[in-house]
Order: structure tokens, then sequence, then C-alpha cells
């Protein structure tokens, strides 16, 4: 199993968040607000723009050799649970030894 950590920036039409809110949670995924924005969407509604902190699991490949070939499969795995994502950062990405995210 691989860890990845990091930033992902979502665009939300309403919700009523705050900091340390979860936002998504699976046995797989945890993704906990950071910070909050009002921002207007690309028709000019209001939306809110969520930066969030992530812990992903990511299932082995044999084709990827170490962790940071894994890079490449965070955002498609994020778009799975959650979008529409504006923006993905990986801080942290290790061979995780226990799969239990907390």
């Amino acid at each position: 199993m691989i860890r990845a950590e990091g930033f992902v920036v979502v665009l939300v039409k309403n919700g009523h968040f705050q900091p340390d809110d979860l936002f998504f949670k699976n046995k797989d995924l945890i993704v906990k607000v950071k910070s909050i924005k009002q921002v207007l969407d690309s028709q000019s509604n209001p939306a809110i723009e969520l930066t969030c902190t992530y812990k992903i699991n990511l299932k082995e490949r044999y084709y990827c050799h170490s962790p940071n070939d894994y890079v490449g499969h965070v955002f498609p795995a994020l778009r799975k649970y959650i979008s529409p994502i504006l923006l993905t950062q990986v801080v942290y990405i290790d061979r995780a030894y226990d799969a239990k995210l907390t």
C-alpha cells in the first residue's frame, strides 16, 4: 500500500464548512477542511473554495518501482471521490505499512 498526503483545492456549490471539518472519509481517503474562501464559479455563481488536507492509500502497481512513481496516480484517485478539483499538491508519499488512516 502507498500512502500519499498533501493538499487539494475543491469547489463546492453550497454547504457550511469550518476549518478542521471532515469533508470526506472512507477506508482509503480522509479529506479535512483547512480553509474556506467565498468565490464565483465559471458561470459567475457564488461558490465555496475549500483548501483541504488529504491522506489517501493507493494500491501498489507492478510497474511503479518507487513511491515517487505514484505521484501521477494521486489526482485520478482523488477525483473518484471528490470533484471538481481545482488543484492537488503531493507533500508526502511513501510505502504504508499500516493501511489505517487517522
